[in-house]
């Protein structure tokens, strides 16, 4: 087999180029030429070239051109194949596939701790008291809380829709982030309906509020102010009035029993006397000299009759006595009607403490027409004190 001297590729018999390199051989005994001849008519023959393959083929010369042809035959090289995509190793892919595991692990681990260590509180709240099913309460009383998830050990602030409630309502939860305390009403606390939250120090919120209602003290059966009894309860006050000296030019006392009956909000308790009832009540007496203040010898029986009005609310008392009719017949026969309408009492007063109470009392002037044609004038205007106790 033969060589190209410029390639070293092998050459078959014949061949004027290398079909490696594209040279032309040195060697003239590996083509056979035959040269153009004149035909008989003096023109030319075609010429044609060809060469002797292993197998004795020939290849014609390509159409339009003569062969070997001028045109540079490209040297061969190596291409790098395309690549192609191939599956991963099973023993790479289980690798991927356990440190995508782990790191989905992590991440939900870490949303776990982060739910963990970031709770959601909540609070429940509780009252003896209640306006429409809502726990109520009024200053100076309670309200029970109970609350979970907060941080441990730390400072809890109480807000009133939103609104940081003062300073003394601040507590702490304990080790396990729970509260259980009595959250008293301030005086400043607005009536009305509101929401209560709570948020620790590291400011997690309650996200929902309790609803819990603050009213008057007394109302919603809360006590009254210095511990009265509420609005809607029913008791009795025995009073002692005290007559600061306006009648007779002397002073002087007397008892008064009055009887309180609850009612429901807003109304308060109504108040009269035992005596107040429209029957008629018969009194004894002398007549005096205005003047002198000495008896003149005269005596009388009064029948009179009362009606009340009067109101028991936020601890205090405001009780009205009126004489609707008054008639008065003298011990020497004469008869005398007094001008009614007319406060016969009228008492305020304010308890001190959860029994007791007093104020003040006064009553209006009685004048009286008389059979005779003349005019008698009974108690002048009164003012002086009370006490009472509840019982």
């Amino acid at each position: 087999m033969e060589h190209c001297t410029y390639c070293q590729g092998e050459l078959y018999p014949g061949q004027p180029f290398c079909p490696h390199c594209g040279q032309r051989r040195t060697e003239s005994a590996a083509t056979t030429s035959v040269l153009p001849q004149e035909k008989p008519d003096g023109s030319p023959t075609p010429s044609t070239w060809s060469w002797n393959d292993q197998a004795g083929d020939t290849e014609p010369e390509p159409p339009g051109e003569r062969w070997p042809s001028t045109k540079r035959i490209p040297l061969w090289k190596l291409e790098k194949p395309p690549e192609t995509s191939r599956p991963l190793p099973l023993d790479r892919r289980l690798t991927l596939g356990i440190v995508a595991l782990v790191a989905l692990v992590s991440i939900i681990g870490l949303a776990v701790l982060v739910l963990i260590s970031h709770p959601t509180p909540v609070i429940t709240v509780t009252s003896p008291y209640h306006v429409n099913g809502l726990p109520a309460g009024a200053a100076t009383t309670s309200l029970h809380v109970e609350g979970q998830n907060f941080a441990d050990d730390s400072a809890i602030q109480f807000l009133l829709d939103g609104h940081a409630l003062s300073e003394r309502s601040q507590i702490s939860s304990d080790q396990q982030g729970s509260i259980n305390i009595q959250l008293e009403i301030a005086p400043d606390w607005p009536l009305g309906t509101h929401s209560l939250t709570a948020s620790d120090a590291a400011h997690n919120v309650t996200p929902k509020g309790v609803s819990v209602v603050i009213v008057n003290q007394g109302e919603a059966n809360t006590p009254g102010p210095n511990g009265a009894p509420p609005d809607d309860a029913s008791f009795s006050i025995t009073a002692t009035v005290q007559n600061e000296g306006a009648f007779n030019h002397q002073g002087y006392s007397f008892q008064l029993n009055l009887l309180v009956h609850g009612q429901p909000d807003p109304k308060g308790g109504s108040i009269c006397a035992s005596r107040d009832n429209g029957l008629s009540q018969t009194f004894t007496g002398r007549i005096y000299n205005t003047a002198t203040g000495a008896s003149n010898g005269l005596t009388y029986q009064e029948s009179i009759t009362f009606r009340c009005s009067g109101q028991y609310k936020h601890g205090q008392v405001n009780y009205t006595e009126q004489a609707t009719s008054d008639h008065l017949i003298l011990s020497n026969g004469v008869s005398c009607v007094g001008q009614t309408p007319y406060v016969f009492r009228s008492l305020q007063g304010m308890f001190s403490d959860p029994t007791h109470i007093g104020g003040v009392w006064s009553s209006d002037p009685i004048v009286y027409q008389c059979t005779s044609g003349f005019s008698l004038l009974g108690p002048s205007a009164q003012t002086g004190i009370w006490t009472g106790q509840k019982s």
